[in-house]
């Protein structure tokens, strides 16, 4: 719209575009000054069909909420005048809402002109407000996308193109904005800060939190958090008999400074600047977590919180809590390999179940099937090999019966195993097979997480003993059995019939599965009731959106949200299933935080949506008070707010990302699945799946699974494979049974299914035989690589076009050389089947140098980390630049060059130019400077030990890794001693009478030498047994102490560096003291006592 005009009288001065990227609604606002302006991003709403809000926009106070979802009203270009009355009746589409503080408090009226662009920005549709004159068509069309000439109108002849809005007297918008709480310079109002900590090494991170209440006469303001007072979930400190973690204390009790709650106040300090107070909190134990502030003014004692939102209420103009999820550390690292334990080393499909695997046979456990290398390969070995560090068991526990499918997702029992899992088809053997298997899991240093479907069960799921305890009452007068269903003895376990913000109250009444009515309701399971809040469906169909709000309260009460007894002991229901299978798999509450890497290590939380976050944090907090490494996960089916409500919870969240993955093509492609998946969620970790137990492999050629793999290796998240994927299995093939799912075959997830297709298929072809190296190089990649980890990045641009290229830089520290800080950029080869070739731009600043810590007067070089080893173990670690390397000038002007190969089509090329992905670690190999020679305390030493020392190097580039040191008997000799130390001292042994010489070198982080120093001056080892001399008079009279009757004799030298020779001949002491001449006439020299035999 450059160059365009304007009616007369309306003067612009702020500017604000809306950009629909279907997930996301971007917000710009633009200062205008003049013919130009300032342009800044305000944030970007997520969107889910289209739909999407937000009340608070990056903080700026403005509220946006889009609904495309209608056009009614709208009848194209061609000119003719809109429907009115259809118009009207339109209650979708955009609306925008600015609080008058943020425009100045403006006075009298504001001008409005409101336009749709059309979407290459070339021109404007003739959709305008107010609305243009009958027969208009599109403005400006023909011109360049923003050049001038491009959507550029004129209105200088058209009267009043403007709306003006009066601002009435009493508009109800009040003088001063409304309070504005940032944690880490972020908006607090439902945003979310994801930290990473090991409590072994006392990890701890920042959290600055900034607050200004925007009140007169302000007396006091704190910190609300409950943040590293997980261990405080299980208790009840107000002596109410339910545990803090399930219904917190009435936050208005809580005196500041008080320690004893599951929440804690924290006064807050005033920062200098008038109104606003500061705080420093700090995460230093893993947990979910909630932050809000609150003041108090003088003359009154009741508090004024930030947080707004309440029950019922909406969350237009209301403010809501800072979540914080602090997570171990350990999850960075994930590589995740989902199977089903009865499936992953079946030898076939019989329905009696004769030819499933069990959990022995995963480990080689007692009893388990005979391996071998063809059809049964799959054990931790083969785990650890592929570089996968966790598993992802498909749920393991009994299947009802009741309307069942045979579905492992309904769960009869969460106290068991299925019988199925274990050769002696029971229960007990099925437990006892399955803690065999996590035990052998934790020696071979790998993760077992478990599936659990918390949100429903089986028709009829069993109490277990932990359900009598719940929900039997004090001494179970009932006698309730661990056996009896659920449903029978605690219908308001579960949700009613077409109610489900209302408990079910006969078994008759019990609503079936989930409560989202978008999709088809799940008829073999029961539908759980954790209460009420913001997003439960109550009713279908006319809730059915309820699942996309976000204002993030749950109602506590018994009365109007059946939070009673019952439904609290829900919750204590199924976070002591977690406690429960840490106990029994060997992590206690007694276990050291040194220690947990016992016992199960996380779950995979299916439909986590279906439980109100409040239950999730008490959950994870009370599970995290017993394995704080414990790691959680998250499905999500939707993106969107669903994905974010999880996200605020849980440290990794599974969306809907493998469908944006299947259009995928190009570089740009998968970076804006990463940038909106980063924009949506920030911080949280994402999993990168390309498949997953409810749709088809999808792809026709396994290739394309492992390119997103690759891809998904360099972003930080999780890696997922599922299980067949390394021997092969595509779209329609590798699993022996398939179900049909829309126009998808599905490998059947209810019946004995075995892989012995792809195993069959897969024996000796090159082809598919190279895609469990390929993927195991990618995980090991990702498990040595804390940049690959980092969610710092950098998307490289080619110098040139090249969109089969996908290429991304990461790195662990802003600015870090990369000897210190670990730097790697990634490659993939989307064209496959093609060379691709290309250089890709590195010079890239931030705080005035290169991001990467490139300096143009060092020298660099590269290893692929995640090389081909198919048929050479040793080609990650070879350097790719040659010997020389590439000047840090030359990749700042020229740029970094990868050639990256074509899957070969037969065995030589994966020997030659296999296909691989490129992760290529930069190194310094800039040669270390040379030091000084090494120096010794004398030139000469009495004993056959010499000591030398040497000045450290500095290098704060390259580093230094050690020093290589030879020590011989002639200047640069290495007789005595060649090799490394790490100190800047070496001590030797040698003869006597040896002289002793040595050279040492600095040898980078990198590996690299520097040239060896100069040689020290020759050190003589004395031999001890010479007789030390007590004095000597005018040079030539000697004496020392002697014993009578003991024969000596004097040897002599002018030069330490030429051999002492015999003076006179012995000497017969006959006293405590013998004296010697010397009548030789030099005037210098040196002498030695030597008592004879």
């Amino acid at each position: 719209m450059n160059g365009s005009t304007f009616s007369a009288g309306f003067h612009p001065n702020l500017l604000f575009s809306f950009t629909n990227s279907v997930a996301t609604l971007s917000v710009d606002e633009v200062v205008l000054s003049g013919s130009s302006g300032t342009v800044s991003n305000l944030g970007s709403v997520a969107l889910s069909g289209g739909i999407g809000n937000d009340q608070d926009l990056g903080g700026s106070g403005l509220a946006v909420g889009f609904n495309n979802s209608n056009t009614g009203g709208v009848n194209g270009n061609g000119g003719t005048s809109a429907d009115q009355a259809a118009a009207d009746s339109v209650t979708t589409g955009l609306e925008l809402g600015i609080p008058l503080y943020a425009l100045g408090n403006p006075s009298g009226s504001v001008e409005v002109l409101a336009g749709i662009n059309g979407k290459g920005f070339d021109y404007w549709s003739d959709q305008f407000l107010p609305g243009l004159a009958i027969g208009t068509g599109n403005l400006g069309a023909g011109g360049g996308k923003y050049g001038p000439g491009g959507g550029v109108f004129n209105f200088g002849s058209t009267a009043g193109q403007y709306l003006t809005v009066p601002i009435p007297a009493t508009a109800g918008e009040s003088t001063n904005p409304p309070p504005i709480l940032t944690v880490n310079d972020v908006n607090a109002d439902y945003a979310t800060a994801h930290v990473s900590i090991n409590e072994v090494s006392n990890d701890v991170v920042p959290l600055r939190i900034l607050f200004s209440p925007n009140a007169s006469n302000v007396v006091e303001a704190d910190v609300f958090s409950n943040l590293n007072r997980r261990d405080h979930a299980a208790l009840d400190a107000n002596g109410d008999g339910i545990e803090d973690g399930i219904l917190p204390p009435d936050a208005n009790t809580i005196a500041t400074g008080d320690t004893n709650n599951y929440y804690e106040a924290y006064a807050m300090s005033p920062t200098g600047i008038p109104g606003q107070y500061s705080l420093t909190l700090y995460a230093q134990k893993t947990g979910v977590y909630r932050l809000t502030a609150r003041f108090k003014v003088a003359g009154s004692t009741n508090w004024i919180w930030y947080s707004t939102n309440a029950p019922y209420t909406g969350s237009i103009g209301e403010r809501r809590d800072f979540g914080i999820v602090v997570s171990p550390k350990k999850a960075l690292g994930m590589v995740l390999y989902e199977l089903a334990v009865s499936n992953i080393g079946a030898q076939g499909t019989a329905s009696d179940g004769s030819q499933r695997s069990t959990f022995v046979d995963l480990y080689n456990g007692p009893g388990s099937r005979a391996y071998d290398p063809i059809s049964n390969r799959f054990n931790l070995n083969y785990v650890t090999n592929l570089g996968v560090n966790w598993l992802w068991l498909e749920p393991v526990h009994p299947i009802g019966i009741e309307g069942s499918i045979n579905s492992p997702y309904c769960v009869k029992n969460y106290f068991q195993v299925s019988p199925w899992l274990s050769k002696a088809n029971t229960r007990a053997a099925a437990l006892q097979e399955f803690q065999g298997f996590v035990a052998a899991a934790d020696a071979a240093g790998v993760n077992v997480m478990i599936d659990v479907p918390f949100d429903h069960t089986a028709h009829d799921a069993e109490l277990d003993n932990e359900g009598v305890a719940d929900f039997a009452g004090a001494g179970n007068p009932g006698n309730w059995q661990p056996t009896d269903p659920i449903a029978t003895r605690v219908p308001q376990f579960y949700s009613a019939t077409n109610e489900y913000c209302s408990r079910a109250s006969t078994p008759n009444t019990i609503a079936i599965a989930p409560d989202r009515g978008d999709f088809q309701k799940w008829s073999d399971v029961s539908d759980v009731f954790y209460g009420v809040y913001d997003a439960l469906v109550c009713q279908n169909p006319q809730d059915n959106d309820n699942y996309l709000n976000n204002d993030d309260w749950f109602d506590y009460r018994p009365s109007t949200g059946s939070f009673d007894y019952i439904t609290q002991n829900v919750w204590k229901y199924f976070a002591d299933t977690l406690l429960y299978w840490l106990n029994a798999t060997g992590c206690t509450h007694d276990t050291p935080a040194s220690q947990t890497a016992v016992g199960i290590d996380g779950i995979r939380a299916d439909f986590a949506e279906g439980l109100p976050p409040q239950c999730w944090e008490y959950i994870i907090n009370k599970v995290r008070s017993q394995k704080w490494d414990f790691v959680f996960l998250a499905e999500s089916l939707n993106g969107g707010a669903p994905s974010y409500r999880s996200s605020r919870a849980f440290d990794i969240v599974n969306d809907s990302v493998l469908y944006e993955f299947r259009t995928a093509a190009t570089a740009s492609d998968y970076q804006d699945i990463f940038e909106v998946e980063r924009s949506n969620y920030r911080q949280c970790l994402m999993l990168w799946n390309s498949t997953s137990h409810d749709v088809g492999g999808y792809y026709n050629d396994p290739y394309m699974a492992l390119l997103r793999f690759m891809v998904g290796g360099t972003i930080d998240g999780v890696p997922h494979i599922f299980y067949g994927q390394e021997m092969g299995t595509a779209a329609g093939f590798g699993f022996s049974l398939y179900t049909v799912s829309g126009s998808e075959e599905v490998p059947d997830l209810f019946a004995f299914n075995s892989l012995q297709p792809a195993v069959a298929a897969g024996a000796g072809n090159f082809r598919t035989g190279r895609l469990y190296p390929l993927f195991a190089a990618v995980g090991r990649a990702r498990q040595f690589s804390p940049a690959l980890q980092s969610a710092n990045r950098v998307f490289l641009n080619p110098t040139a076009p090249q969109p089969n290229i996908y290429a991304v830089a990461k790195f662990l520290t802003t600015n870090g050389s990369p000897n210190f800080n670990d730097v790697v950029f990634g490659f993939v080869n989307l064209a496959y089947t093609n060379t691709e070739q290309g250089y890709f731009e590195v010079n890239v600043s931030q705080n005035g140098t290169n991001i990467f810590g490139i300096n143009p007067d060092r020298i660099y070089n590269v290893k692929n980390i995640a090389a081909y080893q198919g048929t050479d173990l040793n080609r990650s670690s070879y350097l790719l630049w040659g010997s020389n390397g590439i000047r840090g000038s030359t990749l700042l002007s020229n740029g970094l060059f990868v050639s990256l190969n074509p899957v070969p089509i037969n065995n030589a090329g994966w020997t030659n130019a296999p296909f691989e992905a490129q992760y290529l670690k930069l190194f310094d190999v800039t040669p270390p400077a040379t030091l000084a020679a090494p120096t010794t305390a004398g030139p000469y030493v009495i004993g056959n030990i010499a000591a030398f020392n040497w000045l450290p190097l500095n290098d704060p580039q390259g580093g230094v890794s050690g020093y290589e040191v030879v020590i011989g008997t002639s200047p640069g000799a290495s007789n005595v001693f060649s090799g490394v130390v790490q100190t800047t001292s070496i001590t030797v042994t040698n003869a006597y009478g040896a002289t002793l010489y040595a050279q040492v070198r600095a040898i980078s982080l990198a590996g690299i030498p520097g040239t060896f120093s100069a040689s020290s001056t020759g050190v003589i080892l004395v031999d001890p047994t010479w007789i030390p001399v007590l004095g000597m008079q005018g040079k030539r009279v000697l004496d020392w102490n002697s014993i009578s009757g003991k024969t000596y004799q004097v040897w002599s030298t002018t030069n330490l560096n030429i051999r002492f020779v015999p003076i006179g001949g012995s000497v017969t002491a006959n006293g405590a003291v013998t004296k010697f001449t010397n009548y030789v006439p030099d005037a210098v020299r040196f002498y030695r006592v030597q008592i004879l035999p």
